[in-house]
């Protein structure tokens, strides 16, 4: 068993985003030698925070520079939300470093993230494809062994741009999204990067499994193949993601990737240009614009990290939603239960009628177990909405699955 067989890099440079809040508490913070440790209120999180007073001491050998307070707590906003997300079982360690570096190649953030051979790891009754390399830390949250209890993913930003640290603002016209970003980094961390592009690298990672060319060949069942044939395989060519659970947060089609004219660390692991006014996707782009933030993962992630082993928080999700539960294909409009309160559909809308004046929790998810809404109601109530999409309608032990035009 390999611990730790290749680091992955994944550039962050140019892209288009929404916002979305969620609160954050620190409990704990501890400092030696320069380098900050902070924990989340959950205690599921540890970050390390490098700074200038770790030049050439830090895992990736950049000139650091201290931290702004105000860049930290986003940061570490940033972890709640993805405490929010995953189903975190055992301590997550990320590092994070703030450099000027980075400015030369007019890179926002690099991610760097240990992959590991996956050889035996059936044997602890998890389920893995052993002909894939898997990052570090999802191995660590499937089976808790002590060799992953490290720092598995370390992200690495610009301190030279202007960023926006507030979680109650938009950043403006001239500002990068700080929360957004390292959401980012951290997607390419869990798993959503490919081997394709490293020359060094023999044995394709998870995410390149699902990799599917415009004429529905699976890539990396011919990863040896692919990679001797890559200007033709995998430059200027369609390629999609086809895994059974981001298709589904896709409405049964493939996420379609982005191919540029030449194979680099923004591709592939990235999805088209197409879905940059997409919520469900724009965060994971090849490029952004200033003055706009995506605070979420978005369906087609949360679709993606699942299909890679990841377990979603089932406090955030209907039970509607589970892979393994057949209500899961019901189509648009069916009801899931009978269910006499009334639930209609607007343009960008979702209009619930209790029939009554009793108080009733109503929650509305995404298809792929994001919550979108969770209010106590009484009487009747309006909920706006992304259009285009299909939600699950909770109240109680009752669901409907509706489509908003």
């Amino acid at each position: 068993m390999n611990q730790i067989n290749s680091r992955n890099n994944i550039g962050y440079k140019l892209f288009t985003f929404v916002f979305s809040f969620i609160a954050f508490l620190t409990v704990s913070t501890a400092v030696a030698h320069g380098k900050e440790i902070r924990t989340t209120a959950s205690g599921l999180s540890e970050v390390t925070f490098y700074d200038a007073n770790d030049n050439g001491k830090n895992l990736v050998k950049y000139n650091l520079k201290n931290w702004p307070e105000a860049a930290k707590q986003a940061v570490m906003e940033a972890m709640v939300i993805t405490e929010n997300s995953l189903n975190i079982k055992h301590t997550m360690r990320v590092a994070f470093a703030w450099s000027p570096d980075l400015d030369k190649d007019r890179n926002l953030a690099l991610a760097y993230t240990s992959y590991v051979s996956v050889k035996g790891f059936s044997d602890f009754g998890i389920e893995i494809d052993e002909n894939y390399k898997y990052p570090a830390e999802l191995i660590h949250q499937m089976v808790g062994n002590p060799v992953y209890d490290c720092i598995n993913i370390t992200v690495i930003f610009n301190s030279v741009k202007d960023w926006c640290f507030s979680s109650k603002q938009q950043p403006t016209k001239n500002q990068q999204d700080l929360i957004t970003v390292t959401l980012h980094e951290l997607a390419h961390g869990f798993g959503i990067s490919s081997s394709f592009n490293k020359s060094n690298e023999k044995t394709p990672y998870i995410f390149d499994k699902y990799i599917y060319n415009r004429l529905g060949d699976q890539l990396g069942e011919s990863y040896a193949t692919t990679k001797a044939n890559a200007s033709s395989e995998l430059e200027n060519t369609n390629l999609y993601y086809g895994g059974k659970m981001g298709v589904q947060a896709n409405n049964g089609q493939q996420i379609q990737l982005h191919v540029p004219a030449t194979l680099s660390s923004a591709s592939i692991c990235h999805f088209d240009m197409k879905y940059k006014n997409d919520e469900r996707g724009r965060l994971l782009i090849a490029g952004t614009t200033y003055g706009v933030s995506t605070r979420a993962f978005g369906d087609f992630a949360l679709g993606i990290f699942q299909d890679l082993g990841w377990e979603l928080r089932t406090d955030t999700r209907a039970e509607v939603f589970s892979p393994n539960n057949e209500k899961s294909n019901t189509t648009a409009n069916e009801t899931i239960e009978q269910n006499p309160i009334s639930i209609r559909t607007g343009a960008g809308s979702i209009q619930v009628d209790l029939n009554s004046f009793d108080p009733q929790r109503v929650a509305i998810y995404t298809l792929a177990g994001r919550q979108v809404r969770n209010e106590l109601i009484s009487g009747s109530a309006t909920f706006d909405v992304p259009s285009g999409q299909i939600y699950i309608v909770r109240i109680g032990n009752k669901s409907e699955k509706v489509m908003v035009n």
